[in-house]
């Protein structure tokens, strides 16, 4: 069987089914009731951990603001709800629409909050889209990316205690792991723990060692020369000693996401607009968005959407007819090519839209040689 029984998720996204045909996600996650019923439901956690440093420094918190509907949530409830004091910063990373850029606009304006533009050079915007797209077919990862490193760095300068992250449910457990649920230092351990001072700078130390690695990665032997221009990346001048470390909070661990609740809580009490009346796992804010889509759907012929859609199915967020409708629609939409939104990745990442449409090829038959190098080798 090839579609678990219970969630629906394709094995095509590296997922092993047993001989009931039921998913390792779907075995895994049964067996920790307790974490995924406090999902959603643990305000008062996240209302003491804003509360602890309230007396010091100038803001609570530091939160990525795209103009999408999530983003711009978490920012209306941190200021009404919880009475913090908010900086946000928006990554300009060459793929924000005008929809996006006029929500963003109107929040900043509307809740008076400080705002910072991070704007990366060109050369090395182009580097990081390049290589995603070369190695892995995925422009994505560039975007995370960029958006980390400038988190922890705005968060580092102006001595932020609270990094609040807009990941969801089910982004955070569309690939459930072991570690995750169950790990000391795991994001839904940490998240759902008392503050402890220790940890947190543990986490913080292995988060940038993870981001120093990437970067390697990602420029390999144009690092060195680079290295001046890079304004990305947080200096070894700017992370303090140990008496100082962000934490990562993930704020719809403690929020419920609910995305139609969402709009319609934002267009009745804000100026936030959602023009083309999207709804479910709709991202208006990326002109890049259905590029990756497509990209992703023909390197690996299932959509991405799916792991999404199928971590809402075992959280209990979404039944499967649902799934099924949303998932055949999305195989539907992937099937015309985007070509807007292809001339859009191609303008920030230097790649033509030729050579971007045939990545997904190129890279399939580049691991295919190199898979039968190693069988012969083995042999």
């Amino acid at each position: 069987m090839t579609i678990c029984s219970r969630c629906m998720i394709d094995a095509g996204h590296g997922v092993d089914m047993d001989s009931f045909g039921i998913c390792s996600y779907c075995r895994l996650i049964e067996g920790f009731p307790w974490i995924i019923s406090r999902i959603g439901s643990s305000e008062d956690v996240l209302s003491q951990r804003l509360g602890l440093f309230q007396d010091q420094g100038k803001y609570d918190c530091i939160v990525g603001l795209s103009g999408g509907k999530d983003s711009s949530y978490i920012v209306y409830l941190l200021k009404t709800k919880y009475n913090a004091r908010v900086l946000t910063f928006t990554l300009d990373n060459g793929f924000l629409t005008g929809y996006a850029r006029d929500n963003i606009e109107s929040i900043v304006r509307g809740f008076c909050v400080d705002h910072i533009w991070v704007r990366p050079e060109k050369d090395i915007q182009r580097r990081l889209y390049a290589v995603n797209l070369n190695k892995e077919c995925w422009p994505c990862s560039a975007c995370v990316h960029m958006g980390e490193t400038s988190i922890w760095k705005l968060a580092y300068e102006h001595r932020v205690p609270f990094i609040i992250s807009g990941r969801t449910p089910e982004q955070i457990l569309r690939r459930p792991s072991r570690e995750l649920m169950r790990q000391e230092d795991s994001l839904l351990f940490d998240n759902f723990s008392g503050y402890d001072r220790g940890r947190v700078l543990k986490m913080a130390v292995q988060t940038l060692q993870r981001i120093k690695l990437e970067k390697r990665w990602l420029f390999g032997d144009h690092e060195k020369p680079l290295q001046e221009n890079i304004s990305l990346y947080p200096t070894d001048n700017t992370i303090a000693s140990d008496d100082f470390a962000p934490e990562y909070l993930a704020f719809f661990l403690y929020e419920k996401h609910d995305e139609i609740k969402m709009m319609e809580t934002l267009e009745r009490n804000t100026s936030w607009r959602n023009p083309e009346k999207k709804g479910l796992l709709s991202h208006l804010d990326c002109t890049a968005h259905d590029a990756a889509g497509y990209l992703y759907y023909r390197r690996h012929k299932v959509p991405f959407i799916g792991l999404e859609i199928s971590a809402l199915v075992r959280l209990n967020q979404m039944s499967k007819e649902q799934a099924r409708g949303i998932y055949l629609d999305e195989i539907d939409s992937l099937s015309a090519y985007p070509e807007e939104s292809i001339n859009a990745l191609a303008s920030v990442s230097g790649i033509s839209p030729h050579e971007i449409r045939m990545l997904p090829e190129k890279i399939r038959i580049k691991r295919y040689v190199k898979d039968r190098i190693k069988k012969i080798v083995g042999r």
